[in-house]
């Protein structure tokens, strides 16, 4: 797992990309069903809409690896506790 940088890197390039190449499709015409004319503050509205929700999506993800890393350690500190705690009592 990259934690919190990993999460971030992936909300940041791949997806905001994407949704740029989206919208610029719609645009464009090329997404069936869709408009071929939009209002530029739709357009923006929609890539802020769509990176928003990628950032937010990449910090609660960032936060539970993030979490999951720490109990990781306690589990192992706690291990690490119960055998010495073992060899004391043989």
């Amino acid at each position: 797992m990259f934690y919190r940088r990993g999460a971030l890197f992936s909300a940041s390039f791949p997806h905001s990309c994407s949704a740029s190449f989206y919208c610029s499709n719609s645009i464009a015409g090329s997404i069936p069903g869709r408009p071929l004319f939009y209002d530029a503050s739709q357009i923006f509205y929609t890539l802020i809409i769509y990176m928003a929700t990628f950032y937010i999506v990449a910090f609660l993800s960032s936060a539970v690896s993030e979490e999951l890393k720490k109990k990781g350690k306690e589990l192992i500190q706690k291990q690490v506790d119960y055998d010495h705690f073992r060899g004391i009592q043989s």
